[in-house]
This record gives C-alpha cells, sequence and structure tokens, in this order.
C-alpha cells in the first residue's frame, strides 16, 4: 500500500540542499505574542540566512498544509515513514540553504487556540508533535515553548476561537471547567518531552516579551539574529472588548463558518471602534487560583532536569 501511494503521492525534489543539522521549533502557545515574534523574523529572513539560519514564515507553511497535520491521518494507509519523507520534502522546497532550521507554528500544539480552553489544555499535544519524529530523529532537535498565566490567556485564548468558530457554553464553560481544576502547563511539558525524547526544551514566559523580545528570538535562532524591523502588534489577533464578545456570542451557531467568521470581524471592528477595553471577565477572586497555579508551575519548571526557563533580571 505504502509504495503505491508514494509512487502517486510523493514528489522527488528537484535539488538537493544540504541536510538540516539542527531543528529549532517553537510550538506556541497560542495567544503568548506567536504572531508578533512570527512576523518579525519573517520580514529579518534575509539577514537571518546571512547569518546561516533560516526560518519558514508561517504564511508558507500554512501554505503547503502542514499547520493542521492533514498528514496524519494518512499515516496508518502509507506508513510513518512515508509521512515524513512527504514532510521533508514539503519543508524543503521551502528552505533557502543553511542547515539551522527554525520553525514557529503554534496550530502544531493545537489546532486552534480553542485547545487551550478548560483544565487540561492541549490535550492532544503528545500525538502532534510526535508526528514529527521520523522526520527529526537524524538531527539536533531543540523544542521551545512561550507560556502564560491562564487567567490572561484563557480570556484571550476565547476571543480568537470565537474567531472562527462558536464555543459550546460560551466563557461559562470554561470559567467552570477550570474553577476548581486551574490549568497547568507541567501536563504540556510533559507530553512534549515524551513526544521527541531527544529534543532539549527551553520554555520563555509571555510576560517577559515584550522587553525581552529580541533576547527571545536570539535564543531561538540560537544566534544574535541582530537589528530585526520594529514591527507593531498585530490587529487582527488582538482581543476584543467584552461588548464585541457578548454581541458576537448573539449570533446564530448554524452560520456557516466563511459567514460567521466575517460577520465575527465586522462586529469586532465596529464595537471596538469606539471601545478599547479588553474583554477580562475573570473577577480577582477567580484570577487568584490561576495565577498561584501558574506561580506553581514555573517553580517546578524550574526543578525539571533537562528544561531550561529562561530568566531575566528582575523576573
Amino acid at each position: 500500500m505504502e509504495s503505491v501511494l508514494a509512487r502517486f503521492l510523493y514528489t522527488p525534489q528537484i535539488h538537493r540542499l544540504e541536510p538540516v543539522k539542527t531543528w529549532r521549533i517553537h510550538v506556541g502557545a497560542h495567544k503568548t505574542a506567536t504572531t508578533h515574534l512570527q512576523d518579525t523574523l519573517a520580514a529579518h529572513r534575509d539577514e537571518l540566512v546571512r547569518r546561516g539560519v533560516d526560518f519558514i514564515p508561517l504564511q508558507e507553511i500554512r501554505g503547503r498544509r502542514l499547520a493542521h497535520m492533514h498528514f496524519r491521518n494518512w499515516r496508518f494507509w502509507v506508513g510513518g515513514s512515508f509521512m515524513a519523507r512527504a514532510f521533508a520534502s514539503s519543508v524543503e522546497r521551502l528552505r533557502r540553504g543553511p542547515q539551522v532550521m527554525v520553525l514557529s507554528e503554534e496550530n502544531w500544539l493545537g489546532k486552534s487556540s480553542a485547545q487551550a480552553l478548560s483544565s487540561n489544555p492541549y490535550p492532544h499535544a503528545l500525538h502532534r508533535i510526535r508526528a514529527f519524529a521520523p522526520l527529526l530523529d537524524a538531527a539536533e532537535v531543540r523544542l521551545f515553548l512561550t507560556i502564560r498565566s491562564f487567567d490572561t490567556l484563557l480570556p484571550s485564548a476565547y476571543a480568537e476561537a470565537l474567531r472562527c468558530a462558536p464555543v459550546p457554553g460560551g466563557f461559562g464553560r470554561v470559567r467552570k471547567a477550570v474553577a476548581n481544576h486551574p490549568p497547568s502547563w507541567l501536563s504540556v511539558i510533559a507530553q512534549l518531552r515524551s513526544a521527541i525524547p531527544h529534543a532539549s526544551l527551553t520554555i520563555w514566559r509571555y510576560e517577559d516579551y515584550r522587553e525581552h523580545g529580541i533576547a527571545l528570538m536570539n535564543e531561538l535562532c540560537g544566534c544574535d539574529i541582530g537589528a530585526p524591523p520594529s514591527l507593531a502588534d498585530p490587529v487582527h489577533t488582538r482581543t476584543p472588548s467584552a461588548k464585541a464578545i457578548a454581541k458576537a456570542e448573539a449570533l446564530n451557531p448554524v452560520l456557516s463558518r466563511p459567514n460567521w467568521r466575517n460577520k465575527i470581524q465586522a462586529i469586532f471592528d465596529e464595537v471596538d471602534a469606539a471601545d478599547d477595553t479588553r474583554f477580562a471577565p475573570f473577577t480577582n477572586r477567580e484570577k487568584s487560583p490561576l495565577r498561584r497555579q501558574y506561580e506553581e508551575d514555573i517553580a517546578r519548571i524550574n526543578a525539571l532536569e533537562g528544561v531550561r526557563l529562561l530568566k531575566f533580571e528582575g523576573t
């Protein structure tokens, strides 16, 4: 079966580059300034290549339909080794030559920000990241994860999920799910380490990104990246106002997905033009256990062998 489908689906490379020696893969999480990081490195790609590092822009990754692991459902029929070759072929066509490759795609951790909206965030991360393993076995692999306190991440992730589709139960379901069982990053970290055991794992806090963004990008790329362009925060991923969220939640949930997305964007643009307050539904009492869990996570991450949490003076 594999040989038949391989001949039909697999397209050999017209040109061959030197094989990748090091993969530096940032897997998210959602709503942790990933878009700003991706846009900045994409705009700086030419200079990165001159410094011996290649960064494939997110638009090209998603243009090759690699964002949601579409190939994962084929693995039973065509075999994992073939799918690894097919994935490698797609990535190979996007490379510019350096043997150090940097990728950043939060949808490899979970197919959307909705995967973060529970007391067990990103429950399928193990299987999604494990799909890379055959491709990465012959190279050094460094994984990178950005974490954020769930008291601010959950409202932002909910708004982002709402842009794409109705969220069953609304934010009330999210509030109820995390009330007695605050989510922890430790389960996500355990999945990443199990998925690719030979990979190193570096973690940084979203709260450090605004002040230390360049230093964090240097860590991701493994070199001094120079002076990338200073880009404004992306508007299309900004958390909307509470009024915009309420109006969006009142939409008919049976709308087609394209129609839903268009209406949501129109609502967010219209309402937020007159209201610049952000959606922040948690009370101080509800925030407290979420922040406490985050502090406990950081303390436990610091004690994990083989995991590096980036620290900056004053944090």
